[in-house]
């Protein structure tokens, strides 16, 4: 999710892995006929209609807002584990075969320069990798496309309440598994069919910082690359650590689907890691003090 500067991803897909093709769109811009009303205090963030809101989730987007936009002007390690099955026959019964082990761990980093199109180009880096029977490789290609490689996908996973999405859901209170948690369900109101969207449950301190997140749905994946769409089904669980008192990130994720993707097709599912938060990039004014992340 890249917020206030402009930002472009040199590796946009993962061919290798998933069979995509086609570029990334930009991020989705805020809609005309709510561009033009106030925006909570909320420094920093684009215009966003609070008021068929809960106040704490109108605190939470603010929350996502802002974190998106400190990571992403930080380098920061990602580990993904990803193990892929033969589909089950019906829906409930055991996948078949394994097909594919894989571990990686990559480096990503916004550029310090912009290019030529006054844009800084992020960088996915492989640090480690195995092949797909889960053997470490000898040598690694740093540039080599992965799953990780596609990061427009993740950001929709972890910060799918942003500013320029928030008109598109509507929210329902629901009980939390832990105490001092509020829980709230959110889901598309609308068929937008420009906009990539989620549904699940958020859970959220008072403050409105987000601790938990659970996907159930996502939609409208093909505006980020045409091939997403054959993701049937996926489940995702996040959990977020914070960071500078205030900001929270995706730490720990773990989640399954089921897919056509061309050369990612079966059951599949995952385990993630992220974290060593480092700046490269000045972080904004409203960043209390400037102080430096820490893990």
């Amino acid at each position: 999710m890249k917020y206030g500067v402009g930002f472009r991803f040199t590796v946009v897909t993962a061919i290798v892995l998933w069979g995509l093709s086609s570029p990334p769109s930009s991020r989705p811009a805020l809609s005309a006929s709510r561009a033009s009303l106030l925006s909570p205090e909320c420094p920093g963030s684009p215009s966003y209609d609070c008021r068929d809101l809960p106040p704490v989730v109108c605190r939470a987007v603010c929350n996502q807002f802002q974190s998106a936009v400190v990571r992403d002007r930080c380098a920061y390690r990602q580990r993904l584990v990803v193990e892929r099955y033969e589909k089950p026959r019906r829906i409930g019964d055991t996948p078949g075969r394994q097909r594919q082990s894989r571990e990686t761990e990559v480096i990503v980093e916004p550029a310090t320069r912009p290019d030529e199109t006054g844009q800084y180009p992020v960088l996915t880096r492989i640090v480690s990798d195995t092949d797909d029977n889960g053997r470490p490789k000898r040598r690694i290609d740093p540039k080599a496309l992965t799953i990780l490689s596609a990061q427009g996908f993740f950001d929709l996973i972890f910060f799918p309440l942003t500013p320029e999405r928030v008109a598109y859901y509507e929210f329902e209170p629901t009980t939390s598994p832990r105490e001092g948690e509020l829980g709230f369900r959110f889901r598309p109101r609308t068929r937008s069919r420009t906009v990539p969207l989620a549904s699940g449950v958020v859970y959220l301190s008072e403050q409105g910082e987000v601790l938990t997140l659970t996907i159930d749905g996502m939609y409208n994946l093909e505006v980020l690359d045409k091939n997403l769409k054959n993701i049937r089904s996926i489940s995702v669980t996040v959990d977020y650590s914070q960071f500078n008192d205030r900001f929270r990130m995706p730490t720990l994720a773990r989640g399954e689907g089921i897919s056509d993707v061309s050369r990612f097709d079966g059951y599949f599912k995952f385990s993630f890691e992220e974290g060593n938060y480092r700046p490269v990039l000045n972080l904004p004014s409203w960043v209390s003090g400037q102080r430096v992340l820490r893990d």
